[in-house]
């Protein structure tokens, strides 16, 4: 059954009440954001198989602590969560009582860790969890939304700092301004002493009024510059396929993503 929301897949779950629901999909299309909303609104635990994986080993499969997971899957409600979770489970003896499978394209970025995307890429293939989940759900809408929640909350900060340093800029213009003036119009020769120099109030006012061109410039470095451009790189596989990428970035956030599956007909 396919979702649109997260909600109407919680309702759904709550409905059905399973007692170990597994959230299997690729990496990085939003299974740890989903679990943890399906845990807290079930009031269930909730299990990152990643908090069980050796670091900087390579693989995920032969590099989990088993014995440890074991322990934390033994809890009669939970929610258990990571890429290849129908294997793990099967090799501790488990049995799911929901599979939700989330959709979504693979961002980009991850070529670094390419013996763990081979790793993955085999499980789907083999397990072919997609076809065998209870439940369907593409999480992309909300992360989306999070990206641009994420760019605008960018914007709103660097306008208030702006703001800020353009105030500072406009008091230093008027503090200037006073001080010069009375300076040059009054009859008081006597002079300020500042870290051993001796500046008179006039000096000390083009000083002042000197700073805020300083105070204007951070405020214009501080200013938002946002952009989002989206680009298109065709690539020719080995087969002869084209393989397409769109990559969309703005100032805070670049995403890379396949288009279709990634491959089209040669063209």
């Amino acid at each position: 059954m396919r979702y649109r929301s997260t909600e109407d897949l919680v309702t759904g779950l709550a409905a059905r009440r399973p007692s170990v629901i597994a959230v299997d999909g690729a990496p990085g299309v939003g299974k740890s954001t989903l679990a943890r909303r399906i845990a807290d609104a079930l009031g269930c635990r909730c299990v990152h198989l990643d908090d069980f994986l050796e670091p900087q080993r390579g693989t995920f499969l032969a590099n989990l602590d088993y014995t440890r997971l074991q322990r934390a899957l033994a809890a009669p409600l939970l929610v258990v969560e990571g890429v290849c979770v129908l294997s793990v489970l099967e090799r501790l003896g488990i049995d799911r009582d929901a599979l939700v499978f989330v959709e979504g394209e693979r961002p980009g970025g991850q070529e670094s860790v390419a013996e763990f995307l081979c790793e993955v890429d085999h499980y789907l293939a083999a397990y072919d969890p997609r076809r065998k989940a209870d439940y369907l759900i593409d999480m992309s809408p909300e992360r989306e939304s999070w990206r641009l929640q994420v760019d605008v909350a960018y914007i709103n900060a660097k306008a208030r700092i702006a703001v800020v340093l353009a105030a500072g800029g406009i008091l230093a213009i008027l503090v200037g301004a006073v001080v010069f003036v009375l300076g040059a119009q009054g009859d008081d020769t006597s002079t300020i002493r500042i870290a051993g120099f001796e500046v008179s109030a006039t000096g000390l006012g083009a000083v002042i009024l000197a700073t805020s061109a300083v105070w204007g410039y951070l405020a214009y470095l501080a200013s938002p510059k946002y952009s989002r451009t989206r680009e298109t790189v065709r690539s020719e596989e080995p087969d002869g396929a084209t393989a397409v990428r769109e990559t969309e970035s703005s100032t805070m956030i670049a995403v890379s993503r396949d288009r279709a599956g990634g491959l089209l007909p040669r063209e």
